[in-house]
């Protein structure tokens, strides 16, 4: 049977939808307990959005959208029902496919069109992965699942916050080694009041050339990484694109 990733890849590489109902009957079915009535599934449905067809919504939902999602297997149904045909595993992923609905569906709301909305590829552990790697290296499983989660979303930044000495610098390497891949790469930055712009980013260096001294533009941290990155994860460079 499948589960919350296949879930994952059908709606962000897979999914050809006509109009917003197959992301509708995904977020109905997991806040529902995995089964809904058509008759309620039609019913959020209007008072969420204008039917502008015909048709009448219950109609409409049992129709195209109900063969397109029973043809790859996430759905069954009878006459009456409709009801999830995946595993809610692994659960942690279950906020991750929450919030892509959402997305798609606010994106539909505006736009009248799936055009033009893309999720970037996140990180996939299963939860025995994640048990194994907590219970060998003493790690709260909720800080690793909120981490992967933040990753997923593409949320720029993670902030670990807590007392000197209390292992925070130990946690984030041990979860960046556990959720890298071979091709990864990593460093690890202090700041402190005398690190600048171009100790991390880029700047000026004297250098000496032929008994003279001039000034070369070097580059910091980030942009070593950068450069360093091919299609690598965490960090991805798309051939002629700039950095954000």
């Amino acid at each position: 049977m499948k589960n919350f990733v296949d879930l994952k890849n059908y709606l962000i590489k897979e999914i050809k939808p006509q109009e917003n109902y197959q992301y509708f009957i995904f977020k109905e079915l997991i806040n529902s307990g995995g089964q809904i009535s058509y008759d309620e599934l039609a019913n959020r449905y209007d008072a969420e959005y204008e039917n502008a067809n015909k048709t009448d919504t219950r109609t409409i939902l049992r129709d195209a959208p109900t063969s397109a999602l029973s043809r790859h297997g996430y759905i069954t149904s009878d006459k009456n029902n409709v009801y999830s045909n995946f595993n809610e595993e692994p659960l942690y992923y279950k906020d991750t496919i929450s919030w892509i609905l959402e997305k798609s569906l606010d994106h539909w709301a505006k736009n009248k069109s799936i055009k033009g909305l893309e999720f970037r590829e996140g990180v996939i552990k299963t939860d025995r992965e994640i048990e194994k790697f907590c219970y060998e290296n003493n790690i709260p499983r909720n800080l690793v699942e909120n981490i992967i989660l933040s990753i997923n979303r593409g949320e720029k930044q993670i902030i670990l916050d807590g007392p000197p000495g209390t292992g925070k610098t130990y946690l984030i390497k041990k979860i960046v080694q556990f959720l890298s891949s071979e091709d990864s790469i990593y460093d690890l930055v202090q700041f402190h009041p005398s690190y600048g712009y171009e100790e991390f980013v880029e700047g000026l260096r004297p250098t000496t050339k032929d008994a003279s001294l001039s000034f070369e533009v070097v580059s910091g941290k980030l942009l070593d990484l950068v450069n360093k990155t091919k299609s690598s994860y965490p960090i991805n460079q798309t051939p002629n694109s700039p950095v954000k």
